[in-house]
């Protein structure tokens, strides 16, 4: 179960008996249980160059004996896995939440496909009755993203890239896949270092933090409101350097300077957030509510 996007976390020293023993019998005693899943996936995808990405992920699924795939309506989460046996060879069906987009479906399809090799590699754990473990989850995450966004492919689409809403969709089309989890990716390999920000109009116009990918969710606000009204009125995209904050327990507010691009979406505002002395940018951008657009 899972397929929801979360930033790659490091191994822990003490992971669950299910994720050791996993890491253990696909590579050996030692191996990082994260290490293990990459290693995998990519022995996987190596066998599937060259074909569409369609055409690829219907071979993986055949590989790992996934014999259906149905999108379900009423589904509490992404996406599910269910054994149609007791045994890896008898076979699995996915079940993925019919309200995701393809970027979403198709990532979900990739987080339960991985689910597969520790019902291959710990089956006397896997086919019974068991509680979700966070850690398998991340790791099935991890191996989602090398499944579909292959580390070298997109080391080499995103050099020389500015980063930009427009580069971060260009790059997320060309795995097909959210612009979420491409973010995700990017900032797991070291490449990009921001935060994609998705806001909702309140009734009276201002503008209140639904979502934050790749980073800690607390109480945003723009320092300047005129900003995200820019945007949201204009429907072009705003950029330029500002504020943002939130309030503390002791009362104040603690104040964080960004580079910011937002832009409206529909009825939701979306806005990539870099720290200015890492943005490409940092030297045209000017401050606070100068902003271009």
């Amino acid at each position: 179960m899972g397929g929801k996007l979360a930033e790659n976390s490091s191994s822990s020293d003490s992971c669950s008996t299910l994720v050791q023993r996993f890491a253990e019998r696909a590579y050996g005693v030692g191996t990082k249980p994260e290490l293990a899943m990459v290693r995998l996936v990519k022995r996987l995808a190596r066998t599937q160059r060259g074909r569409t990405a369609v055409q690829a992920m219907e071979r993986f699924l055949r590989c790992r004996k996934i014999i259906q795939v149905d999108r379900v309506p009423d589904l509490d989460c992404d996406g599910t896995i269910r054994p149609l046996g007791n045994k890896f060879n008898a076979g699995f069906q996915i079940a993925v939440n019919s309200r995701c987009t393809l970027g979403r479906y198709r990532f979900t399809v990739a987080h339960e496909l991985c689910h597969t090799f520790f019902y291959e590699l710990v089956p006397e754990l896997k086919f019974q009755a068991h509680n979700i473990d966070p850690h398998e989850e991340r790791i099935c995450n991890l191996g989602a993203a090398e499944l579909l966004m292959p580390s070298p492919d997109i080391k080499k689409r995103s050099h020389g890239l500015n980063v930009s809403l427009d580069s971060l969709a260009y790059l997320a089309s060309a795995s097909e896949v959210s612009i979420e989890a491409m973010l995700l990716r990017l900032r797991s390999l070291g490449l990009w270092h921001s935060e994609l920000t998705v806001w909702h109009r309140m009734t009276g116009g201002k503008f209140s933090l639904r979502r934050m990918i790749g980073g800690r969710k607390v109480e945003w606000n723009w320092s300047d409101a005129s900003l995200p009204q820019k945007a949201w009125e204009t429907g072009r995209n705003i950029s330029g350097r500002t504020f943002v904050q939130y309030p503390t327990a002791e009362g104040g507010y603690l104040l964080r300077a960004v580079s910011f691009e937002v832009v409206r979406r529909g009825m939701s505002l979306i806005a990539l957030w870099s720290h200015p002395h890492t943005h490409p940018n940092y030297s045209r951008f000017p401050l606070l509510s100068q902003a271009r657009g």
